[in-house]
């Protein structure tokens, strides 16, 4: 399994932020890559999960 993040800029309420975008991949037995999932995950959702 493999993670990444990259930041791309999205427009919200007006102004644009650079926000990280997370990506996890997965290889499997036969050399397929299967993507696990694609998340946004701004600065304030993070901190109201900790």
């Amino acid at each position: 399994m493999f993670a990444d993040r990259g930041h791309i800029k999205i427009y919200r309420k007006r102004s644009v932020s650079s926000e990280p975008l997370y990506v996890t991949l997965a290889v499997t037995e036969e050399d397929r890559r299967d993507v696990l999932g694609i998340f946004n995950i701004s600065t304030e959702k993070r901190n109201r999960m900790e």
